[in-house]
């Protein structure tokens, strides 16, 4: 029987353009970056990395809680974009991650979903709506 809530470092990350140089802590210092937080996650502890191609950037990073396995793959949203998911379930266990999912699993093609054929891109951050918002709004900064 698997444990029941995890410690969970919670923070976004959205690249500024007016502001390149704008503070990234929750990417690569998170067990030090004041604006995080730490939620005790139901089922999983989770990272979703948006990496830009061109730029050769992480243009968006947020780390929380879902409900769904987001275990380690990768999905191309045409040529210039890559968003990179990762899941785990034990305390604090998505802090190893620092931007470097587009490294990691790039090539890895996202898992199908059984029965209808979508990947979880789209199912992973429909369990709330405050989740589902910081997923547009993500998507908006970037393109």
């Amino acid at each position: 029987m698997k444990r029941k809530g995890f410690k969970c470092t919670t923070c976004s990350y959205s690249f500024d353009k007016n502001n390149p140089d704008g503070d990234t802590a929750c990417i690569d210092q998170p067990e030090i970056y004041t604006g995080n937080s730490i939620l005790t996650c139901r089922d999983y502890c989770v990272v979703r990395e948006t990496y830009d191609v061109q730029r050769q950037k992480v243009t968006a990073f947020w780390r929380s809680c879902a409900d769904k396995d987001a275990s380690g793959y990768c999905e191309s949203l045409g040529t210039e974009l890559k968003v990179c998911f990762y899941s785990c379930q034990s305390d604090l266990c998505v802090n190893w991650v620092r931007g470097n999912l587009h490294d990691f699993y790039g090539d890895v093609a996202p898992p199908k979903d059984p029965g209808d054929g979508a990947t979880r891109l789209g199912t992973l951050f429909t369990s709330g709506l405050t989740v589902v918002s910081a997923f547009t709004m993500t998507l908006f900064f970037v393109m």
